[in-house]
């Protein structure tokens, strides 16, 4: 069951741009660990001209139904504030839904029915501790969204300028790739490959160098490729994209990156198979969404 309030989408009519993330979704869970990922959601809304809706859920248990109508009203009531005093309304398409049932059951739901380009969730954890995505809402989420899912993690104060994203050979990067690049039109990249397969500097050496270029090349055709397939030329992209080849462990090899070039935001594709409970996106993109400070905007293959 779901009560729904607030402007529906299509009461304000705009011409949106042909990319972008057009239709958000913002997870709630009325703490002031929310406020990030409402304020950036609301960015990128007004960035993208899109339509917004604000979800929260009510988990029912064994509870009686009279009191879980008074959460449902509460919540319903706080976010309708939040709404209000944000003033977004009177800019943009705004929607609220209190569900009922599981977090993440409600949330992968709803994305699913408004056919939504973006999830955007904010931390309800001290950012300090360790393992704090593991069993987690966002964790299960990631793993079952129909769409990227934004991990805020920051006071956004200006829209993504500098992005780093880890690029590999498999399709959920290339993917990762395609809505960054498409997404970000003004934005400045850092790509970064890791070859896994050379992990010394004796390895590199004894690999040869013709195989440094081959791969070097094989990636930029990748991007390249993926540029033009969404209406870029990857040449006239010039200072805007670097691309960044490494040797090594991958963990390892991105965090030093991605800690030195201080990006703004962080894109990962990842398999994110279910069924597998120790590596839940597999081991590289679950280190990374635990220990960089960055907004992470995952992408599931």
């Amino acid at each position: 069951m779901k009560d729904r309030d607030m402007t529906e989408p299509g009461a304000f009519e705009t011409t949106k741009p042909s990319q972008g993330f057009h239709r958000i979704l913002v997870a709630s869970d009325l703490t002031a660990y929310s406020d990030r990922a409402f304020d950036r959601a609301a960015m990128l809304a007004e960035e993208y001209r899109g339509t917004i809706r604000f979800v929260h859920a009510v988990a029912p248990d064994s509870l009686p139904e009279s009191y879980v109508q008074q959460e449902v009203l509460k919540a319903e009531g706080s976010l309708k504030q939040e709404v209000h005093d944000s003033g977004i309304n009177q800019r943009l398409d705004v929607s609220i839904t209190v569900g009922r049932g599981r977090a993440e059951e409600v949330i992968v739901e709803e994305a699913a029915a408004m056919k939504a380009d973006l999830v955007v969730m904010g931390l309800s954890h001290d950012t300090s501790l360790t393992n704090i995505f593991r069993g987690t809402t966002i964790e299960r989420v990631v793993r079952t969204a129909p769409c990227p899912v934004l991990v805020v993690k920051t006071r956004p104060w200006r829209r993504y300028k500098k992005i780093a994203l880890a690029l590999d050979l498999a399709e959920p990067s290339r993917r990762a790739l395609d809505i960054a690049l498409g997404a970000m039109p003004d934005g400045h990249f850092n790509i970064i490959h890791v070859n896994e397969s050379i992990s010394s500097n004796r390895d590199a050496e004894t690999a040869g160098s013709s195989k440094e270029i081959k791969r070097h090349n094989e990636i930029r055709d990748l991007i390249t490729g993926r540029a033009a397939a969404i209406g870029r030329d990857e040449r006239k992209l010039g200072d805007k994209l670097n691309l960044i080849i490494e040797s090594g462990k991958a963990s390892k090899a991105l965090q030093t990156h991605v800690l030195h070039l201080a990006p703004d935001l962080v894109v990962l594709g990842t398999h994110g198979r279910l069924g597998v409970p120790k590596f839940f996106l597999g081991s590289v993109a679950e280190i990374l969404m635990e220990t960089l400070p960055q907004d992470l905007l995952v992408v599931r293959g």
